[in-house]
Formats: structure tokens, sequence, C-alpha cells
């Protein structure tokens, strides 16, 4: 994570003036005391990822194992800028209060969710999960709703788009089998201004023509499809997100303009 995400998730609701000189302190003594390394970013900028010793610290409180985060591809080369796209909306699930999974907490922790249940399951992983916990009224826990994340950063082809849609075509399913997690919406996730929104509502309407003979509801499948484009600014400066769904990109599309 970099300095502005992490100042972001410890003081969501400060200033921004007082997020950076707050965060400058805290990080800086952590690094000191070998909780969390700074490491140079492809970017040129600084991320910092998890220390041995934080990792320690934190194994001990979660109870559950966790690793030091040296081994991060997104901290250096191309991955730099996807991750940190992906990083930053999650940040701001985990601010709103929700519970989320990274890419590398899926990849490297055991339990219901896992790199390899989700690939048998799906044939690929995803760059992020939010889950929405579901109660029925007397308070009891029925299952988890769960936000797919997918971030696009750099040119996919068809085939590839292809393949995402057909796992969002499966919004509804069990995420896992015999899970408590079911998959309720997919998240794509890329910069404003790039061509992967125009890809991603053409790769669907090719979707949805092949399978109108076998889908009841088509709106709600698309209103289940969101479209989040990030506002990015140079150096990597995040200036926030816009979401709309694929339902209403696809109206507006077809909505002829007044004259």
């Amino acid at each position: 994570m970099r300095h502005r995400e992490l100042s972001r998730l410890v003081w969501p609701t400060a200033s921004n003036a007082v997020r950076e000189t707050s965060a400058s302190r805290l990080l800086k003594r952590l690094c000191d005391e070998g909780f969390i390394v700074r490491c140079i970013n492809s970017l040129g900028s600084y991320s910092y990822v998890l220390g041995k010793q934080g990792a320690k610290e934190a194994s001990n409180l979660l109870n559950i194992p966790v690793f030091d985060g040296k081994r991060i591809s997104g901290v250096q080369g191309r991955d730099v800028f996807h991750r940190t796209l992906g990083t930053a909306w999650l940040v701001e699930q985990l601010v709103a209060g929700r519970e989320v999974r990274s890419e590398f907490s899926i990849n490297s922790l055991t339990g219901d969710i896992t790199r390899s249940a989700l690939l048998e399951q799906w044939g690929r992983t995803p760059d992020g999960l939010v889950l929405h916990e579901v109660r029925d009224e007397a308070g009891s826990f029925l299952h988890y709703n769960v936000d797919w994340l997918e971030v696009e950063a750099s040119y996919k082809g068809r085939g590839h788009r292809e393949k995402m849609m057909d796992v969002a075509w499966s919004v509804g399913r069990q995420l896992l089998p015999k899970s408590p997690y079911y998959l309720d919406r997919m998240v794509f996730l890329f910069e404003k201004g790039s061509a992967h929104k125009a890809a991603l509502v053409r790769s669907a309407s090719e979707q949805l023509e092949a399978t109108k003979q076998v889908v009841d509801d088509p709106d709600s499948l698309l209103r289940s499809i969101a479209l989040v484009e990030v506002d990015v600014s140079l150096p990597l400066t995040i200036q926030g997100f816009t979401e709309t769904d694929l339902y209403a990109c696809m109206r507006r599309k077809e909505t002829p303009l007044e004259t």
C-alpha cells in the first residue's frame, strides 16, 4: 500500500493535511521498528509492505497465519498501477465498514476462500472480494453476498472479456460449492477516459445477445455488473471513483439524444 491509501484507511475522517502529517510520523516509526518495510515502486514513489515483525504481530492479534509482503509483485514491475487502483478501491470499502479480501490474502491465506478453490470453480481468481453479510429479520446470519473485483488496467483481448462475462453471467450462484458465499455483483474497475468501458459494454452486448433465450431477467443481471471509473492524475493520484452499472450504461447508449 502507498502512503495515501494507508492514511485514508487509518484516519478516514481527518482532513488531507492531518492525514498526511499523522501518517508520515506513524509510518516512520513502524519502519524504524521493523513492522513495515518501505520499498521504491516502479513509479518512483514509495510503497509499504508488512515486515517480518509486523507479520508476527498481526498473526498474534488475529490468530491466523500472516506473511510479510516483500514478495508482493505489485510493488515492482508493471503491476503497480493495476494493484494501486484495486487497493485504493478496496480501502474505500473498508472505510465504509465492509469486509474485504485482497488478492494477496486470497493467494496466501487458508480458510473458506482460497486461490486453489477459486481456480477449480472459476478457472481464475479475482483482484479482490467484498463480503456483505446478510441476516434475516430476527438478526440471524443467512449468507454473504460477494462482490468480485476485476481491475482493467491494461489491454485485454476479446477472449479475456468473454471469460469475465461468463463469470458475470453467473451472479446468484454460490461462489464456492457448499459455502455461505454467493456471487452478487461483478465490479469492473478501470481508469476514467480509457477504452475499457466501451470494450466491456461491447462484450456485454454480445453476451446478452448470445444468451437472451436462457436469461430470465436480463435487466437485473445487467444491474449486478458495476462499472467503476477511477479519476487518476499524475503521478498516480486518485481523485475519486464514479460507479454506474451496465443496465444504466447500455440504456443511455440506446436512448437517442433529444433535439
